[in-house]
């Protein structure tokens, strides 16, 4: 992946979304202290599972240092990573721990639908036990099948989503704590038989990276729970390294969490974080298609990675409306105002471009061939 020429391939590599895939990181990761090796030397230097946490504050490229954890850990042999994405559990109402393990039983089944061989015996079984766990009548189940042609998988999240949704209305639980401790419990003895299925036909040891926990941060109740039961998040039998933001050191219960893992580790930002700043955007752009002190104010407004990045693709977009070719101090000035007179949107990782934009912005290259085939 090249470094961008002109300022129309610039925005194509200031992407929102964290780092992904080895291509990307040998092309815009930025070198910085990270406790990554240390976490791999701690999972590979050991045959016995280990449960560790990774904090960092917001905005530090967390997922990105798991995705590099990840690739690590896979170029080592006789390992596979498995990363769930507790964002997933955003649009589901309140958080509690069947719904937690429910997603995270369905995004582990789904390996097997994606190539992963598990014998057939063990497959059966768990989709016939998750069918009956998420309430998935053969009624609704060919309704879904037939409105959307979803596999296996996509029927029973559909299912989960619909009836963790319709929890909202329920006043009370109906079954008491122990009751659900002792639901939850069984429904994890499954996922471990299900992972050591995945082990066995891969002939890997499974890893679990648990990414986005800081929407448990947001709710008191879900930290509460949380925190309260521990126990039971820690209960799966494979290693699992936890993400979370700084907020959880300052919570009550972390301490008591902190004494039943293997490790607790932290991302820090780097000590000269302009440097780095600077670093990310010229791992993406032609240092000729940014004056310095354009990038001066850039960096320095800058809070965090994703602000940098979105300020960025705003400034390039900007200049493509103002059909400049490089960026400059007045540009960068003339966007700030703008958005703060609230005359442009600030992008965010949510944001959605709409056909139209992402023609004009892939046309933007060649704005000649863009005006004779658009305007």
């Amino acid at each position: 992946m090249p470094i961008a020429k002109s300022l129309g391939s610039a925005y194509r590599t200031f992407f929102l979304e964290p780092i992904e895939s080895k291509e990307q990181m040998q092309a815009f990761y930025v070198n910085r202290e990270s406790p990554i090796e240390e976490i791999k030397e701690t999972i590979i230097s050991s045959d016995k599972s280990k449960k560790l946490l990774l904090i960092g504050e917001r905005g530090s490229g967390i997922t990105t240092e798991l995705n590099r954890l990840s690739m690590k850990l896979n170029e080592e042999g006789k390992i596979f990573t498995f990363t769930y994405n507790l964002g997933e559990l955003l649009d589901l109402g309140a958080f509690d721990l069947s719904t937690f393990f429910t997603g995270l039983a369905i995004g582990i089944y789904e390996l097997s639908e994606n190539g992963v061989e598990v014998e057939p015996k063990v497959k059966e079984g768990f989709e016939a036990f998750l069918i009956d766990l998420v309430g998935l009548t053969p009624a609704d189940d060919d309704m879904i099948k037939r409105s959307f042609k979803l596999p296996l998988s996509g029927r029973l999240r559909f299912e989960m989503n619909y009836r963790s949704r319709s929890k909202k209305s329920k006043t009370s639980d109906s079954l008491s704590e122990d009751e659900s401790a002792q639901k939850i419990a069984d429904l994890v003895a499954e996922i471990d038989r299900f992972i050591d299925a995945v082990e066995k036909g891969l002939n890997c040891r499974f890893i679990l990276i648990l990414d986005d926990m800081d929407f448990i941060l947001k709710e008191e109740d879900a930290l509460d729970l949380f925190l309260r039961q521990s126990d039971l998040i820690l209960k799966p039998s494979c290693s699992i390294i936890y993400a979370a933001s700084t907020l959880l050191t300052s919570k009550r219960g972390f301490e008591m969490l902190k004494g039943r893992l293997d490790g607790v580790y932290t991302l820090l930002f780097p000590e000269d974080k302009k440097a780095f700043f600077k670093e990310v955007i010229y791992r993406r752009m032609d240092r000729k298609l940014i004056d310095y002190d354009a990038i001066e104010v850039l960096v320095d407004i800058a809070a965090d990675l994703p602000l940098l990045i979105s300020t960025m693709r705003g400034v390039l977009k900007e200049a493509y409306h103002l059909h400049a070719d490089r960026i400059t101090l007045d540009l960068v000035r003339s966007y700030l105002n703008k958005l703060r007179e609230g005359k442009k949107g600030a992008e965010s990782p949510l944001y959605r471009y709409t056909v139209e934009e992402d023609r004009k912005l892939f046309y933007y290259e060649d704005m000649d061939t863009y005006r004779e085939t658009y305007l």
